[in-house]
């Protein structure tokens, strides 16, 4: 997996951990099949986390939103990074013309936006962004790079001998 993530990451000493972790799950092809997203468990952990970055209103949710919301930052940018600086995160239920669209969004913001999809359901995914029941969400996008280490990080955690436990 050819992929920096952000800074805190690194200065934590966790972003070797999170790629070897991610390089590990299952890769799930989305769109014609060149863009994959790493299918992970939703552990409370992660979810809580995921929780926290809605409420703190540092995410969107809805693909157009999502659309709308990273071409407007692309705009106000002098220069790409090219570290991980966006998550989009979608559940495991959608079409596969959502995926589709997916797959267009990370090709198109890439390397900025990195793209994981969550063993959840839609209904789920909605419930953790404070939607009525029943009210789906199938894609969330963290749109600080803070929250993305945040949210990162709770995928694994580190042993005395910085030694992944999924």
């Amino acid at each position: 997996m050819d992929i920096r993530l952000p800074r805190k990451l690194v200065v934590e000493g966790k972003e070797d951990c999170i790629i070897k972790y991610l390089s590990a799950r299952p890769a799930i092809p989305i769109g014609t099949g060149e863009v994959s997203l790493a299918l992970i468990e939703a552990d409370e952990c992660f979810l809580t986390v995921l929780s926290r970055e809605v409420l703190r209103r540092r995410a969107v949710y809805g693909l157009e939103a999502i659309r709308e919301k990273l071409l407007q930052e692309e705009k106000g940018l002098k220069e790409k990074s090219d570290r991980v600086s966006r998550l989009l995160i979608t559940s495991r239920d959608g079409s596969s013309r959502f995926y589709r669209q997916v797959a267009n969004l990370i090709e198109h913001f890439a390397p900025r936006l990195m793209g994981l999809m969550v063993d959840v359901d839609a209904s789920t995914l909605g419930t953790i962004c404070g939607r009525k029941e029943g009210r789906p969400v199938k894609a969330i996008l963290v749109t600080r790079k803070e929250g993305v280490a945040d949210v990162l990080s709770s995928l694994v955690v580190l042993n005395s001998k910085k030694e992944v436990i999924p």
